[in-house]
């Protein structure tokens, strides 16, 4: 590790190291007082840098970006860029990733701040921020995340309402459409997500069952099929007998209709979600509520935790205990019932 000095009388190092290509390269550094500073930024760089992702913050995006795309649904893809590009890359597009610090994203999360949007959504900005950052430090080389060392703003406001038998019963009531009515009465009576339940074919349906292997969704006039969320949501959903009917009943009258089961969007749906919602005087929500509606159902039956977890495609039992944590905690008097009689 030698050091030297120039004609100035001032000290300089010069060495090589490999980045995180792996490729070898020359580093040299000047102006140093003392021959020990001179070693001392050697031994740091070293250290700190050596290996380290100096690619720019739009090159790792484009990296990021192309190993999402092999795993995640096409409209996940279109919202997290969609994000990135507005919000994240004007700022940091330029920087070396391994110049990005805890003091620079702070003054960026000052701005979103700033902005007026909701708590909510400055979150997922961080995150975003945080998940491509991530990435650098899993597979290029990051020694550490600088987003999650400055710390999140906002707040996650998962907002999950639900409706009750008597709410579906009434909100049904306003359907007449035979496709409508077969729609939501599977997500409702299933808790399959509305890409599984657009995704269904008449292969899948069995006669007390459906089989959930897919998901779909549409984008730009396309449409995309993709395996489910997880591998636990590939996944076999007994049925109850009257929704097994109505989906015989829907099978005749609608035969002519193609392979699969419903042809609408995940954005049609939601709007006569709405639309009928309001004609009959309920509180709005949206599609995946109708998902947490009938996990809501069958906490309040006292069905096991595990067993929602099967139904649901949930990894296991302890996402739907931490998911669906508020609505145990309206058991607890039931609890203590139990242990009065005991």
């Amino acid at each position: 590790m030698p050091a030297y000095k120039n004609d100035t009388g001032r000290w300089y190092c010069a060495f090589y190291y490999k980045d995180w290509t792996g490729k070898r390269r020359k580093k040299k550094k000047e102006s140093f007082a003392t021959r020990r500073e001179a070693l001392a930024f050697e031994h740091n760089f070293l250290e700190e840098q050596a290996g380290a992702p100096d690619m720019t913050f739009e090159a790792l995006c484009e990296l990021y970006k192309d190993d999402c795309s092999l795993h995640l649904k096409q409209s996940t893809m279109l919202s997290k860029f969609a994000m990135i590009e507005k919000h994240i890359l004007p700022r940091f597009r330029q920087l070396r990733v391994n110049e990005i610090t805890p003091a620079g994203i702070r003054a960026w999360q000052n701005e979103v701040l700033g902005m007026g949007y909701s708590p909510s959504y400055c979150y997922s900005l961080h995150r975003q921020l945080s998940a491509v950052l991530n990435f650098a430090c899993r597979y290029y080389g990051l020694a550490s995340n600088p987003a999650a060392r400055a710390g999140s703003i906002g707040r996650n406001e998962e907002h999950q309402a639900f409706w009750t038998l008597d709410d579906f019963r009434c909100f049904a009531m306003t359907l007449t459409d035979p496709a409508q009515i077969m729609l939501f009465y599977l997500l409702f009576w299933t808790g399959c997500r509305i890409g599984e339940a657009l995704a269904l074919t008449w292969h899948d349906v069995g006669s007390d069952s459906i089989r959930i292997s897919k998901t779909l969704s549409y984008l730009h006039g396309g449409v995309y099929v993709r395996p489910p969320k997880t591998r636990e949501s590939n996944r076999t959903v007994k049925l109850p007998s009257f929704l097994s009917m109505m989906l015989a009943d829907y099978r005749r009258i609608s035969s002519y209709t193609g392979v699969r089961l419903f042809h609408t969007t995940s954005s049609a749906a939601a709007r006569l979600l709405a639309r009928h919602a309001k004609q009959a005087g309920l509180e709005r929500i949206r599609l995946h509520d109708l998902r947490h509606s009938h996990a809501s159902m069958l906490i309040q039956a006292g069905v096991p935790a595990i067993a929602i977890a099967e139904r649901l495609g949930h990894k296991n039992a302890q996402t739907t205990l931490r998911v669906y944590a508020h609505l145990y905690q309206s058991t607890k008097d039931e609890v203590v019932s139990v242990l009065e009689k005991i």
